[in-house]
């Protein structure tokens, strides 16, 4: 089962989110790609429910790397 994570529109950002989560070995999903592309609808990343606490916090981590980047409010 996944939970969700984050949900991106910006390729650039959902290309960042996929790297920094595949270096870390955390399971994940990426939803509505195809509709997000088509109408509009937000992409949904979803993180295994084991690696979801540990996802959140790679990405907070992460996320100092890029200017101006906030994905997660404290």
């Amino acid at each position: 089962r996944f939970k969700e994570l984050l949900w991106p529109n910006d390729l650039v950002l959902l290309s960042w989110i996929r790297s920094v989560l595949d270096e870390a070995g955390i399971e994940f999903f990426i939803a509505d790609t195809q509709m997000s592309v088509l109408e509009g609808v937000q992409t949904q990343f979803r993180a295994g429910l084991w690696d979801h606490t540990k996802a959140v916090q790679v990405l907070k981590d992460a996320q100092f790397e890029v200017d101006g980047l906030v994905l997660f409010d404290e």
